[in-house]
């Protein structure tokens, strides 16, 4: 997982380094949900705010994230996302 949480969050080695267990679980739940949902329609996973700036604080900080895919997505495709 670490190898796809790498390449699909695209966060440099530096920042990925200080992210926290917890938070890195939860990132490779992100992108192996979106990767099972979406498939090859699956752009990438994006980390955005605090936490790609490097400023992430635990307990203090949420964690932003924004998943591309390559076309409109159907009713079904968002809600299967949310739910898992």
């Amino acid at each position: 997982m670490c190898g796809l949480l790498g390449t699909a969050f695209g966060l440099v080695a530096g920042r990925m380094a200080g992210v926290e267990g917890a938070v890195r679980q939860y990132l490779g739940a992100v992108v192996q949900v979106a990767a099972d949902v979406l498939g090859a329609d699956l752009v990438g996973c994006y980390a955005a705010g605090s936490l790609a700036l490097g400023g992430y604080q635990p307990g203090r900080s949420d964690i932003d994230v924004a998943v591309v895919c390559a076309g409109t997505l159907t009713d079904g495709h968002k809600r299967t996302l949310v739910a898992r």
